[in-house]
């Protein structure tokens, strides 16, 4: 489990600021080898819709092409390693 901390400045319409310091950025992962030919992965991450931060500007390493994938379909910047 991971947690990243931001501040978050918002301005409404009216001209009333409101910040939000340290909320809750997680992203969570397990993976689990049942047998030999048999393995479990699971992610979730919660957070990023509050953050600001765009999708183009987040960076997602893993090891497996399937789990690159789904993270550019989501417009995520990504990188493969071995």
């Amino acid at each position: 489990m991971q947690r990243a901390q931001y501040s978050k400045r918002v301005e409404r319409p009216d001209g009333v600021a409101a910040t939000s310091s340290s909320p809750w950025l997680y992203n969570a992962s397990i993976a689990m080898r049942l047998t030999p030919s048999l393995s479990l992965y699971a992610s979730h991450m919660r957070g990023l819709e509050e953050s600001g931060v765009a999708p183009g500007r987040l960076l997602f390493t893993d090891d497996k092409a399937e789990n690159i994938a789904a993270a550019a379909a989501r417009g995520w910047r990504t990188h493969l390693f071995d």
